[in-house]
């Protein structure tokens, strides 16, 4: 359930709110009965949105010039407050200090070995 939670997050984050019962509708099955199905995995549905957020975020920020309110619409989130504390949050910087980090990676970084 875990799995399919975070394929309708993933594709519908940027063009609806991200809300339990607009999933659950997706998914056909009661939003309660969803969140029951969830925890039996020992997931929930705000840690499976968070981990959408970051993935989509970090990858907008590191592979993307987009503005920043644009990032912060295609994540779902309303403002671009919301998106630096998220950031800071998920990795101890801000977004446009995770976007000059993956540009100009640091030598000897994991992504500057990579290349």
């Amino acid at each position: 359930m875990s799995t399919q939670v975070r394929r309708a997050l993933t594709g519908s984050l940027s063009t609806t709110s991200p809300a339990i019962t607009g999933v659950a509708r997706l998914l056909s099955v009661h939003p309660r009965t969803l969140q029951r199905k969830l925890a039996a995995e020992g997931a929930s549905f705000e840690a499976i949105l968070d981990e959408v957020r970051r993935d989509a975020a970090h990858r907008y920020l590191t592979t993307t010039d987009l503005p920043l309110g644009q990032v912060t619409a295609l994540v779902g989130f309303t403002e671009q407050s919301t998106l630096s504390h998220a950031v800071r949050r998920w990795y101890g910087a801000s977004p446009r200090e995770l976007r000059r980090t993956a540009q100009h990676p640091a030598p000897g970084s994991r992504t500057e070995l990579s290349r």
